[in-house]
């Protein structure tokens, strides 16, 4: 009698294993489908707002969901699921927990024979379609983005633009990446720690620092630019309490110089 029964036994216990890692299997997935989203958010910066703030909403929701689970699949503690939790709301904290948790299921899963890669495990157990759905979703989205950015929703009420959609104009109207006249290269805008930044590469230059007299015409042309600007867009730049910064690359690509001007360059100028 206990030979037979002691099959059906085991039979239960390894379906409970087998459970317990699709379940961390899953949220590893989810919380690296987390990553990638947040990425591609980043890059929708310079294309659409309104499919950037979509995406960057889907990253954290599949981030939190995957800490969520994994949490939960390894046995934490409440409190210490809440604190992870709160961690993810903490830059560069978040990064820490995440690397954290997805370095203890790596290791859980390995130790059960998966073979784990930039995108998760691999073997039986693994979301069947997964990616694919993450990557509908993620089109649906863009497209749901660029729709809601031909109401001109990314823009305060008044109408002005934010550094964000100056940016984006800016990319726009210079076709972005172009060849200038002496070897430089216009890489695009974007906005970087506050500021509105404007990247550049010089082609014909591979030196570690641009010598200063240069420095001082790239100033001007800067506080040429900024004073140039329409008056609505000048106003972004002081409601912001933002800096025009030119950054430039030297031809291995290496940053180089960033020069900042503001709009009292302006005053300087008159």
């Amino acid at each position: 009698m206990n030979q037979t029964a002691q099959p059906g036994v085991d039979f239960e216990l390894i379906a409970d294993d087998e459970s317990d890692l699709s379940g961390l299997i899953l949220g590893q997935h989810m919380a690296i489908a987390g990553v990638l989203l947040y990425f591609a958010s980043s890059a929708l910066n310079k294309t659409s707002l309104g499919a950037m703030a979509l995406v960057a909403l889907a990253s954290l929701v599949f981030t939190l969901l995957g800490a969520i689970r994994l949490s939960g699949e390894l046995g934490f503690s409440l409190p210490r699921r809440v604190l992870i939790l709160l961690g993810f709301f903490v830059p560069l904290v978040n990064l820490v927990v995440l690397l954290a948790l997805n370095r203890r299921v790596t290791g859980e899963l390995r130790e059960a024979g998966y073979q784990v890669g930039l995108l998760g495990a691999r073997g039986d157990g693994v979301p069947k379609g997964f990616w694919l759905r993450v990557l509908l979703l993620f089109i649906a989205l863009v497209v749901s983005g660029k729709f809601v950015d031909s109401f001109g929703l990314g823009a305060p009420v008044d109408g002005t633009p934010n550094l964000a959609a100056l940016a984006a104009d800016f990319n726009r109207q210079s076709e972005v990446p172009r060849v200038l006249d002496g070897g430089v290269r216009l890489d695009g805008a974007d906005v970087f720690g506050g500021d509105f930044r404007v990247r550049m590469t010089l082609l014909n230059f591979a030196g570690n620092a641009v010598p200063p007299e240069r420095r001082v015409k790239i100033r001007e042309v800067a506080a040429q630019n900024l004073c140039a600007l329409p008056e609505k867009a000048r106003a972004v730049f002081i409601a912001r309490k933002a800096r025009f910064m030119y950054e430039m690359h030297n031809a291995r690509g290496d940053m180089i110089a960033q020069i900042l001007v503001t709009l009292d360059a302006c005053k300087e100028r008159h």
